[in-house]
């Protein structure tokens, strides 16, 4: 059985070339612009003022200090993606931040590992080390062909598991997309849309076409004669998704990966080979390196097989409320950790149906503005520009629903995040909780609740100005429900 000569494991060198290419500029570009001047907050703990989970190894080395080091040599990195120099050791180093930062530190950090986009990040960051290690090792083409078999059906799989999500989540009955694109924390034009009634047909259109394109798209990717159609479809969708939602590089990097469904012979892959033509390394083969390859092959092979039992098992967690047996539980708790396999919910009713105001409450009683949705806003050091303050963010609101019983878990993030703002000894940070609901003809805000946090104190105290408004509770068109615990989808007992 020759893999290499599948279909399916086929793919132009050219294109390979622009993809990898087209990711180290984005990559370069999100940490020069966005990521770095963040870091000292992303990717420390909390003892030095960050979002990570303090324990004596992270405290160590996830400090200001060794972080701009880490960030330098990330960018380094990418440099080297973008111009192919030291492409393997770049890719593994690049593999190796994304790995910890996006995946190892998920659950530790109120940052959620980026969510959406840190999982994208990472995805990607395994396929361009893999497609290195192959430049490098794979003398036979191998090692090559698992890795773009395993990415193309992974892509596809991803894509259907966020679209059926959708489906399931109100997409279907004209809730979901709308509130995203009125929501201050997440539309970019949200000033200007949330004066278009929220019973347009427009909005329908919308929320239909985001799950159906990705169910669609996804079965249609591994359809060879129409998948480059399909993705260039797709491609087109998720860059216009990105000039209305802010989505980090999410959007671009989700296009970009398309350019696996440009199957040899098609249209888009011929244009690829005349533009920019590229042939693949032909490394020297031995001992060692078969050694290698086998090894990531079996692997791959197994992580293929694994995979729709994976995402099932995910699906019975989370849309039947069924916990699998204590030994299956644990097994797809642990693979899908150390896989970093996650079900999207992007942008989906109980993310984007709130959003809340950080405001700073002086020991007189008077409050003082201190989120500036602005871009640039120099007050804040351009914090709010980035995304993931908003994953941030959401992850902590969302703690109440997703665990409602688990009071000290939401705390012990909110005060966290608190404790990031710039005030004075006695000062208090509030977050007004506004609802995002649809009127008769018009989008309300509402504010809801107040979450007061005493910064030094580490208290939390909860001022309802709804009468029965509950943060705790999903909405009903929702399939959450309070989970057992983070890193499972299995519900609580």
């Amino acid at each position: 059985m020759n893999v290499t000569s599948w279909v399916l494991t086929q793919w132009s060198p050219s294109v390979e070339s622009a993809l990898r290419v087209g990711y180290g500029a984005l990559l370069l570009v999100q940490l020069t612009v966005l990521t770095a001047s963040q870091a000292h907050r992303f990717f420390t703990t909390e003892r030095w003022g960050g979002y990570v989970e303090s324990t004596t190894t992270r405290d160590r080395w996830q400090r200001p200090a060794v972080i701009r080091i880490v960030m330098a040599l990330w960018i380094l990195a990418a440099v080297g993606i973008v111009t192919g120099w030291a492409l393997l050791p770049c890719a593994l180093l690049n593999f190796a931040l994304a790995r910890y930062f996006f995946v190892q530190t998920r659950w530790q950090s109120i940052l959620r590992g980026m969510g959406a986009p840190g999982h994208m990040n990472h995805w990607f960051a395994l396929l361009i080390a893999l497609l290195a290690l192959a430049q490098t090792v794979d003398h036979a083409g191998l090692l090559r062909a698992v890795t773009v078999l395993t990415f193309r059906i992974d892509y596809a799989l991803i894509m259907i598991a966020a679209g059926v999500y959708k489906l399931t989540a109100g997409y279907a009955h004209g809730d979901g997309f709308e509130r995203g694109l009125v929501n201050p924390w997440w539309g970019f034009w949200a000033h200007w849309l949330r004066r278009i009634p929220p019973q347009s047909p427009v909005f329908r259109l919308l929320n239909n076409a985001g799950w159906l394109t990705e169910i669609v798209c996804g079965i249609l990717f591994l359809v060879v004669p129409v998948a480059p159609f399909a993705a260039v479809f797709f491609a087109a969708s998720f860059l216009g998704i990105g000039l209305l939602i802010r989505l980090g590089f999410l959007a671009e990097m989700v296009a970009l990966a398309t350019l696996l469904y440009f199957y040899p012979g098609s249209l888009f892959a011929a244009a690829f080979d005349r533009w920019v033509p590229a042939t693949v390394a032909a490394p020297a083969g031995g001992a060692f390196t078969d050694a290698i390859v086998f090894a990531l092959v079996a692997v791959m092979a197994a992580y293929l097989v694994a995979l729709p039992f994976a995402y099932a098992g995910m699906s019975l967690n989370f849309y039947f409320k069924r916990t699998l047996p204590g030994p299956l539980q644990t097994a797809l708790d642990r693979w899908t950790a150390f896989f970093g396999l996650i079900l999207w919910r992007v942008f989906t009713t109980d993310v984007i149906n709130f959003f809340a105001d950080v405001r700073i409450r002086k020991a007189d009683g008077s409050e003082q503005p201190y989120m500036h949705l602005r871009a640039w806003d120099s007050r804040t050091e351009r914090r709010y520009m980035h995304v993931g303050e908003f994953i941030c963010l959401a992850s902590i609101f969302t703690t109440l629903k997703y665990y409602p019983n688990d009071r000290a878990m939401f705390e012990r993030r909110i005060v966290r995040y608190a404790r990031t703002v710039p005030a004075e000894p006695g000062d208090k940070i509030v977050f007004a909780y506004h609802a995002v609901r649809k009127e008769p003809g018009a989008f309300a805000f509402p504010l809801v609740a107040r979450f007061v946090v005493d910064p030094q104190a580490a208290g939390v105290s909860d001022e309802i100005v709804e009468p029965g408004f509950d943060p705790r509770k999903a909405a009903e068109i929702s399939p959450v429900s309070a989970g057992l615990r983070p890193g499972s989808y299995a519900p609580a007992r």
